[in-house]
């Protein structure tokens, strides 16, 4: 398989993601460069601001947006600093740490941490629910999941399937789908 090169824009995101997140944690401020797990967090963030759930994901119009965390890492920890007071598109959003799937209710965004192991039992459990999954685990968007990070060269980058993210009845705008890496996923046997 070729090795995709990092487009500019690409790298421009990267900066704005960096630069909202610095803007918004003053702790931050003063520092050098942004972790990678502070980097994650801000995409995650980013990311939800680009993805359209349908109309009946929401009880309220109003009804806050859950961000869950499945494992606990720097990374899920990251997202609590950082999102704390913070609202998309009318909606507060919380984040709650999970220990198994099966508190999943209500959740609209899922962080799969990397620990968590192999991320297809996961996704096969989550198979057509309207949840933006994002994972850690290398290959994650090719496993089925819906966006992956990927750390190259020091860079953190991310992945998306759209095949999954269709399957959840979720749109990603096609803002976002510019600045990934687009994964193709063979159809799975008997078709879909």
């Amino acid at each position: 398989m070729a090795k995709q090169r990092t487009s500019p824009m690409q790298a421009i995101l990267a900066g704005v993601v960096v630069a909202v997140l610095v803007s918004h944690a003053p702790e931050l401020r003063g520092q050098v460069a942004a972790t990678a797990d502070q980097i994650k967090a801000a995409y995650v963030f980013n990311f939800a601001k680009f993805v359209e759930w349908p109309p009946q994901t929401f009880p309220t119009p109003n009804a806050p947006i859950n961000f869950c965390a499945l494992g606990r890492t720097q990374t899920a920890d990251e997202m609590d600093a950082l999102m704390s007071g913070k609202s998309i598109n009318g909606h507060a959003v919380k984040v709650r740490h999970l220990t198994k799937l099966d508190e999943i209710k209500d959740c609209q965004l899922l962080y799969i941490a990397a620990g968590i192991g192999r991320p297809e039992p996961l996704l096969r459990a989550l198979k057509g629910c309207s949840v933006l999954v994002i994972g850690d685990t290398p290959g994650f968007a090719v496993s089925g999941g819906m966006i992956g990070f990927v750390n190259e060269n020091g860079r953190v980058l991310f992945e998306v399937n759209p095949g999954a993210v269709e399957h959840s009845h979720l749109k990603i705008s096609s803002k976002l789908l510019a600045l990934a890496r687009i994964v193709s996923v063979p159809s799975e046997r008997g078709g879909q």
